[in-house]
């Protein structure tokens, strides 16, 4: 290569300090006005710092966009870290008020942790000139309520939210307009005040430019620094934990499983939700602290457990992942429907049937909870036992099932009519001195007086006459229930051992995930109204539940069939007996059919893959804090 002339040297020279230039006025400054660093350390500085030089440029050249781009990601960074200690802040003040309800719920919104955050954010910032603390304030709160609100309609939206261009698209329209409200507010409110803030259209292109860029932007940047928070704790179990896991995009939605479900930017957590349950259940009844250990340390175990003993999250899941299978027809529903939740009683003319056998989270819900719950909690035994049928296939029978019970609107489950059924049964029967064993192993004893007197008469109800030394006891038993009080009658008639038990009975965790505190259990209406031969041994009544202990009740576990046709065939029976439960409500059936036929063919399947992906996230979540 030849050797450059001085002139040459001269112009290369020149043009390296232009680009350097070029980089630090059209980039670098750019980026430190909108973070606003300046403004705030010159809210505690003597002599104040001028902003950073930043040449004048024609709309949409290519230094404009430098600039504007510059300045929007300076802002991003500057609102996220906002964001997250406000929602600190927040979260701190509402456990020192023991806040409940919807305030609680806000209090913990990241949603609400950001718009306050950037408002906090803008008001501590030393005005420039023609600029008011208030206005700047009232014009951050004006366009991060504006993103907010635009968002929860883009996530409603089944055409945008599944779809990565429309969803993109969506929020670029949202944060544009947010900002230019923001800034609309920001001069109206500084005008109020005196301040001269007339607004021009370079202004205005930028706010378009700032709000598509950061709306689109910082949901990603949060969810990185909240990921970026959870990675770096440590937890007795697993040291530190891993990092690298994306927990925001969730594969399959109800019409491909190839399709994207995104959660919306205010989604719970998991630990603190689960904190925010409990001071909820102690605002009903006595909490039972052993049994919240127990009962954490069981969600910890495997997916399945922790599906069955977190419905409250399931509450606040479902609708926020599937709004479009939540805004169709309520019916009359189990709520926290799993595949463990099916097995055998006696009826009042002491015949045996079969079907569901827990309702404490009974409610009028979407008939789509309970099918999809079901199908989740099949999806996750499958991956952990010897369960053999596969997702779309369980589907398509448990639909079947239920499509043929809402036919004949349903129809109760005698064993006595059902002989492959009984056969299942008979076959996962245990000896009754391995019951007994197994029950006395579950209680301590405790002195008569500590049990209350509406409990302990409606377990000695449940007992004949003749039952002779009956004690008393507590028990430990089942996930979801574990923190309510539970008492257990144990007395002998003829030598034979008898028992029933009592349990708190709560509001349904739907009413806890609306926010709703104080009112009453559904369970006794909904489990009447069912196409059912009703349970002669069990009642429910003054804040209890209380039903017979025998080694005759007797729960079918999926996991231990032998064939897979014996699978296929108590999936059709659990379709068929979640019809029984929602055809209890009048004039259903019809509407129901004909919602289905509405319906893709694979819309259970894909739906339940979405809520299983969900699941298994949250779990592993749990588990990483816990």
């Amino acid at each position: 290569m030849e050797d450059l002339t001085i002139s040459e040297l001269v112009v290369a020279e020149k043009q390296a300090d232009f680009s350097a230039q070029n980089l630090s006025e059209n980039v670098w400054h750019p980026f430190i006005n909108g973070t606003g660093v300046r403004q705030i350390y010159n809210n505690f500085a003597a002599e104040k710092i001028a902003p950073p030089t930043v040449p004048e440029a024609a709309p949409f050249s290519n230094p404009w966009l430098l600039q504007t781009f510059s300045s929007a990601a300076g802002a991003c960074l500057t609102y996220a870290l906002a964001g997250k200690v406000a929602g600190i802040g927040l979260r701190s003040i509402g456990g020192k008020m023991a806040a409940g309800g919807e305030l609680a719920a806000m209090m913990r919104s990241d949603t609400t942790a950001q718009i306050v955050g950037a408002g906090l954010f803008d008001f501590a910032r030393c005005p420039d000139r023609n600029e008011t603390r208030s206005g700047n304030a009232l014009g951050s709160l004006a366009a991060f309520s504006a993103f907010s609100a635009g968002n929860h309609w883009l996530g409603r939206s089944k055409a945008i939210s599944n779809s990565r261009i429309y969803t993109g698209l969506g929020r670029v329209t949202v944060g544009s307009a947010g900002a230019l409200a923001g800034m609309e507010t920001t001069s109206f409110v500084s005008s109020l005040a005196g301040e001269s803030h007339s607004l021009t259209m370079n202004d205005r292109m930028k706010a378009i430019v700032h709000g598509g860029f950061i709306n689109v932007t910082l949901p990603v940047l949060s969810k990185k620094l909240s990921d970026l928070s959870v990675d770096t704790r440590k937890s007795p179990q697993n040291g530190a934990s891993g990092g690298g896991e994306k927990s925001d995009r969730l594969p399959g939605s109800d019409r491909s499983s190839g399709a994207v479900v995104t959660r919306a930017e205010e989604s719970p957590r998991v630990t603190p939700l689960t904190a925010e349950y409990e001071s909820w259940m102690a605002r009903h009844t006595t909490v039972i602290a052993d049994d919240i250990a127990a009962k954490h340390a069981k969600l910890s175990a495997d997916p399945l457990n922790f599906l069955r003993g977190t419905y409250y999250l399931w509450a606040k899941r479902f609708p926020a992942i599937l709004p479009e299978l939540q805004n169709t027809h309520k019916v009359n529903s189990v709520g926290d429907l799993h595949v463990g939740n099916f097995g055998t009683w006696k009826d009042a003319r002491g015949r045996r049937a079969w079907g569901i056998n827990d309702f404490d989270e009974a409610a009028r819900l979407p008939y789509t909870n309970d099918l999809v719950r079901l199908l989740v909690s099949a999806k996750l035994l499958k991956g952990q036992s010897d369960f053999s049928i596969g997702l779309k296939e369980a589907s398509k029978i448990v639909l079947a099932g239920y499509e043929d019970s809402l036919k004949i609107h349903g129809r109760p489950f005698l064993l006595d009519e059902h002989a492959q059924l009984a056969r299942i049964v008979k076959a996962q029967s245990s000896e009754a001195k391995d019951f007994w064993r197994q029950l006395n192993s579950q209680i301590t004893t405790i002195d008569t007086a500590a049990i209350p007197s509406q409990a302990r008469q409606s377990m000695l109800a449940l007992l004949p006459d003749t039952v002779s030394d009956v004690h008393f006891g507590k028990r430990q038993a089942g996930v979801g229930s574990l923190g309510r009080a539970r008492f257990v009658a144990i007395g002998e008639e003829g030598n034979k051992p008898l028992a029933s038990e009592a349990k708190v009975v709560l509001p349904p965790a739907t009413d806890f995930a609306e926010g709703k505190i104080g009112g009453a259990s559904n369970s006794l209406d909904i489990m009447k109204a069912a196409v059912r031969a009703h349970d002669a041994g069990i009642s429910i009544g003054d804040g209890w539940v209380t039903r017979r202990l025998s080694p005759s009740r007797i729960k079918v576990d999926l996991a231990k069939l032998k064939s897979a046709g014996d699978e296929r065939l108590v999936l059709y029976a659990m379709g068929f007996e979640t019809a029984n439960v929602h055809a209890g409500t009048p004039n259903t059936a019809a509407r129901l059919l004909s919602d289905l036929s509405k319906r893709s063919r694979n819309w259970l399947s894909d739906a339940a893959e979405s809520m299983t992906k969900s699941t298994e996230q949250d779990f592993k979540e749990w588990k990483r804090e816990n």
